[in-house]
């Protein structure tokens, strides 16, 4: 019922998945292939869109009491949210994944992360990322795939200057070569990332490899276009007082914008 029809009726399909998780056998769930979970986790993430999130709650509830079930369970999960497929249109199945991890990353799981390189895969998915986060509706997709990410930082399975770089670069602030607009622009979505940077920046590795370098970078910048202008570093606005005797107007020293050099000339 699951399975062969998607247009089946809700609570039809959701007392059949009950009946499921009720009367399969974890022993039974650990000899399916890969190819039998993945379809089982699309079944419940991804073909009944009104019941999903109900689905998929009874999946997490089922295997958070059998190790190994877990273990396959997220393992598979992994390979669908960044496999790149239809299926990753849906904010149910990266939620699931979240679900999935928040219960513990076993040794087994952590090590095919590892050998799979999974963290960088799973970056270059989110960075590939079509966002339809604006200003005023949260991309819940996006936002599931940064509760990932903080999952996979945690257990130090995700190279941590890699996702330092996505980010500030991706996420939250863009760059000065791209053309892209960043991924975050909900306060919901910014929230997260810059929560994480924080946490990130806390860390002295993290701070000497990726956050100091990129501070530097910044006064240099600064440094240069004060030297252009022929301004000193420590410039202050109002010390450049208008000429009395030229007609009044507006002057911005060419660092600041127009708002502030009107404040701080008043």
């Amino acid at each position: 019922m699951v399975r062969t029809s998607p247009e089946a009726n809700a609570v039809v399909v959701v007392a059949a998945t009950r009946l499921l998780f009720a009367t399969v056998s974890a022993e039974d769930v650990v000899q399916w292939t890969d190819a039998d979970l993945k379809e089982l986790v699309l079944d419940l993430s991804v073909r009944h869109p009104s019941i999903r999130a109900d689905l998929c709650a009874q999946l997490v509830s089922f295997v958070v009491s059998h190790a190994d079930v877990h273990t396959n369970i997220s393992r598979v999960t992994c390979d669908l949210v960044v496999c790149g497929t239809v299926a990753n249109a849906t904010n149910e199945l990266p939620e699931l994944l979240v679900a999935l991890l928040s219960h513990g990353i076993a040794p087994t799981l952590k090590s095919w992360m590892h050998d799979s390189r999974f963290g960088q895969r799973f970056l270059r998915h989110v960075t590939s990322h079509r966002s339809t986060d604006t200003w005023s509706a949260t991309d819940h997709t996006l936002a599931a795939y940064l509760g990932v990410l903080k999952l996979l930082v945690h257990a130090k399975v995700c190279p941590v200057a890699d996702a330092v770089e996505l980010l500030l670069d991706t996420c939250l602030f863009g760059t000065n070569t791209s053309s892209n607009s960043v991924l975050c622009k909900s306060s919901a979505t910014r929230v997260v990332a810059s929560d994480l940077v924080v946490e990130l920046a806390a860390t002295a590795s993290v701070w000497a490899s990726s956050l100091a370098p990129r501070v530097s970078r910044f006064h240099d910048q600064v440094r240069d276009v004060l030297d252009t202008l022929g301004r000193p570093w420590n410039l202050t606005p109002r010390d450049e007082a208008r000429d009395g005797v030229t007609a009044a107007g507006l002057y911005n020293p060419g660092c600041i914008c127009y708002m502030n050099a009107l404040l701080q000339q008043l």
